[in-house]
């Protein structure tokens, strides 16, 4: 486990941006590694802002993270079927050809 998955771990639920950052130095991370805007950037993978603008975090459930949604599809009629059971409208070109 990396320096900065270990740190998320060990987060409360609620935390903020300068919070999350002392910890990763604590943690072994190089604090020169920090930029400006800390490490926001990865932060973003496994917590939302709790309100627009905010340096404070809140985390998503484990199930939620961004790059564990992953799904395979034989045809594109399962696609299809898929996203409307999702909501979505799926929409197909059609042209016609009338005589002038």
């Amino acid at each position: 486990m990396s320096i900065l998955e270990k740190t998320m771990s060990e987060m409360p639920n609620s935390f903020t941006s300068n919070e999350f950052n002392k910890m990763a130095v604590k943690n072994g991370y190089p604090a020169k590694n920090l930029k400006r805007k800390g490490l926001s950037s990865f932060i973003r993978k496994y917590a939302d802002n709790a309100y627009e603008g905010s340096k404070t975090w809140v985390k998503r459930r484990a199930k939620e993270k961004k790059e564990d949604r992953q799904y395979s599809f034989e045809t594109f009629d399962e696609i299809i079927s898929f996203l409307k059971s999702k909501g979505y409208k799926v929409m197909k070109p059609v042209n016609e050809w009338i005589e002038c």
